[in-house]
């Protein structure tokens, strides 16, 4: 049995013009044999614009919110094992070691750049239009078969016409034609095991690596003498070793400075680093570090300006860059504790050597990835997100498939998926907006697009300054009783505040649902009557919550709140607010001693402190599913802000350990005008046994 070749895949001329009462017909199944498909099939349209091109000719399955993962897992062995469409590929590092006979990988590769230069062409005609790529698509679509590899013009040209009707027009790119996420994934995949390698490397340098270490009190390795500062790290990195492994520390550290190094980029390209000057590219964004040529006029807390001057003359570019890059991440700890936690520890000693160097990772994410793309706050920082935990996520995956459960560690890189924008924006406007409209229904014209914004915004013509609500829709005419029932619902809605609305996303990944809440708020403090700057304040101090078990994502998602905040006030670093967007800690390693020491003998805090140690226990393997108890959060943040200005050995340790347990139960325990999220998917043939006889007792 062969496909009928009016299908999507498209990926080959295929049996299309042979005549179907041949025994033997020439398709793209010719390789399967006997072996059954699985889910493949050509007649799901749903299921064919699935099915994903990337510009190196391979073909990927993108999953669908609904989709099992075994459904997932049995397309992929339908595509890659069965029908070998990507021919010999490792699907682990997305490369293809053999194409197959009839060269399909290098045969779509081709189409790819046909199509993308194209398009080109046509920006520089000032042809690309809507209506002509409508025009290609039906040209394609209406014939009787399709040609061999129209499937990557359809994929090609159908995200060009979304661009276009997403942004009204397709901005010059770099060798795309759309924000380049093969770029983007290419970049993140490489990075990381780079960036682990670099990392690994310096850890030799102090006598570290994976099968030995040597003594932990040396003073000198390798015949390096090392410093007071060195020695101290070295000790700090070799009992984190000892304590998590060190593959996982040496990831972590590897992580960490692939989320600074992100971070900073986008600070940069958007004009927000307080210093304005920028840390990677010169104004031009070519590859000459502002912040080297600038260093002898820096103002940066921290920054010793001898040392400045001394590497100056001593031409030591490389050293004084690294100098700059840490004392610059200890200065944005001021404003952005969150992402820039002080580099006094061994992520500073294993910060990588030649970053100034072609080819170093810094190098790489500018000329990968196009300037433009990282003014787009969420969408970037949650796509690098997404694709640096591709090769995590495989390897659990692998581990999985062969009877493992997953464990509460690999738990984020198992569930973690980015939420599409049309999908957060339809989510953030029919819960958030509509508990609002229905209580203020007088504010309805500010908030929502006249019929002819509306018809102006489907059909492409997209402003940026645009911020209605395009995706809110009306509710549908109820049962008398029912209505009534909404009207008393409503009138608790009318007495609403803006200040009052708190919002939570309990799995919030990188922040792409805490942003848009963010922008929703601002329209909805604006109708009220509130500034700008008064809106942001509150919008940060009052209404957005966060929460996600995993450490990395709630960086992000703090980092985009930030952002946000900043975009809307441009003095808002200056306000000394932060958000309540955090990753969710456990109790189980809180010294005793330092319990004692904050409850001070006051039973009341004794007996709250030790109901929320009990209760987060493990938190990381339930997350947001949990619940907790309701305490006097006031009587605890008063002890907290009274130890602050305390001289006792246990303070520091209180306020590391205990103060954000207290913050993560009290945003787990209190109450939600709305929640929204895109929750983590997991069979439940894969949960560990803890989690899953945890969901059975609390959730029957």
């Amino acid at each position: 049995q062969v496909f009928d070749y009016k299908n999507y895949l498209g990926v080959c001329k295929g049996g299309a013009d042979i005549p179907r009462d041949r025994n033997k017909c020439i398709c793209c199944d010719a390789s399967k044999g006997n072996k059954e498909l699985q889910c493949i099939n050509p007649f799901d349209e749903d299921q064919m614009n699935q099915i994903r091109y990337l510009s190196d000719g391979i073909i990927y399955y993108e999953r669908r919110k609904f989709d099992s993962e075994e459904y997932k897992k049995a397309i992929e062995e339908d595509l890659f094992e069965t029908l070998k469409l990507n021919g010999e590929y490792d699907q682990t590092n997305g490369i293809v070691k053999k194409d197959t006979k009839t060269s399909l990988v290098k045969n779509r590769k081709d189409a790819y750049e046909e199509c993308e230069n194209y398009i080109a062409e046509l920006y520089e005609n000032d042809m690309l239009t809507k209506e002509k790529i409508e025009t290609d698509l039906q040209n394609i679509m209406k014939k009787d078969y399709y040609e061999a590899y129209d499937g990557v013009r359809i994929f090609l040209l159908k995200i060009a016409y979304e661009n276009l009707q997403e942004n009204g027009q397709i901005s010059k790119m770099s060798g795309s034609i759309l924000m380049d996420k093969n770029a983007i994934k290419k970049f993140a995949i490489w990075a990381r095991t780079e960036l682990i390698a670099r990392v690994s490397l310096k850890g030799v340098e102090y006598g570290i690596t994976e099968t030995h270490i040597e003594d932990a009190n040396a003073d000198s390795v390798g015949g390096k003498v090392l410093t007071s500062e060195e020695k101290r790290q070295r000790q700090a990195l070799i009992a984190e070793i000892n304590a998590k492994g060190y593959k996982q520390v040496m990831e972590e550290v590897a992580y960490t400075w692939f989320n600074r190094f992100s971070a900073l980029r986008f600070m940069e390209v958007n004009g927000y680093l307080p210093s304005h000057v920028r840390v990677f590219t010169d104004e031009e964004n070519n590859f000459r570090p502002q912040i080297i040529t600038e260093a002898i006029h820096l103002d940066l807390d921290g920054l010793n300006m001898e040392k400045v001057y001394e590497l100056k003359e001593a031409e030591k570019n490389e050293e004084l860059y690294k100098y700059l890059l840490i004392v610059q991440c200890n200065a944005l700890n001021k404003i952005l504790p969150g992402m820039f936690q002080r580099l006094s520890d061994y992520t500073e000693l294993l910060l990588p050597d030649n970053l100034l160097r072609e080819g170093s990772v810094i190098q790489q994410m500018i000329e990968l990835i196009p300037e433009d793309d990282w003014k787009d706050a969420v969408q970037i920082i949650g796509w690098l997100y997404q694709y640096y935990n591709i090769e995590p996520k495989a390897e659990v995956d692998k581990r999985v498939k062969s009877s493992n459960k997953v464990t509460k560690d690999e738990i984020p890189a198992k569930t973690q998926l980015f939420t599409q924008d049309w999908i957060v924006r339809y989510m953030v406007e029919n819960s958030l907006g509509r508990l609002w409209l229905e209580g203020h229904p007088d504010v309805k014209s500010q908030l929502m697009p006249t019929e002819e914004e509306q018809s102006a915004y489907a059909a492409g013509n997209r402003a940026s300054e645009d911020t209605k609500w395009h995706y809110y829709l009306e509710e549908a005419e109820q049962e008398p009783e029912v209505q009534a029932q909404l009207a008393e619902i409503r009138k608790e809605y009318a007495t609403l505040t803006p200040d009052q609305l708190k919002v939570i996303d309990p799995c919030s990944g990188s922040g792409h649902i805490l942003a848009y809440m963010f922008d929703v708020l601002m329209k909805i403090y604006e109708s009220y009557g509130y500034t700008t700057r008064e809106a942001v304040a509150s919008i940060v101090e009052n209404n957005i919550y966060g929460l996600d078990i995993d450490d990395r994502a709630a960086q992000l998602a703090y980092f985009a709140v930030m952002m946000k905040a900043r975009q809307y006030d441009r003095r808002f670093f200056s306000r000394g607010i932060q958000p309540h967007v955090y990753a969710i800690v456990e109790s189980n390693n809180v010294d005793e001693f330092v319990v004692d020491y904050f409850c001070n003998g006051d039973m009341k805090l004794t007996a709250a402190v030790d109901t929320i140690i009990k209760e987060l226990y493990d938190a990381k393997e339930y997350g947001s599913i949990l619940t907790v108890t309701p305490q006097d959060w006031s009587a605890l943040y008063d002890r907290f802000a009274k130890i602050r200005e305390d001289i006792n050995m246990f303070r520091d340790a209180a306020l590391r350990e205990l103060l954000p347990l207290v913050q993560i139960a009290e945003t787990l325990a209190q109450k939600y005008e709305v929640v929204i999220t895109n929750p983590p998917y997991l069979s439940a043939s894969d949960m560990n046994e803890k989690l899953n006889s945890f969901l059975k007792k609390e959730y029957p």
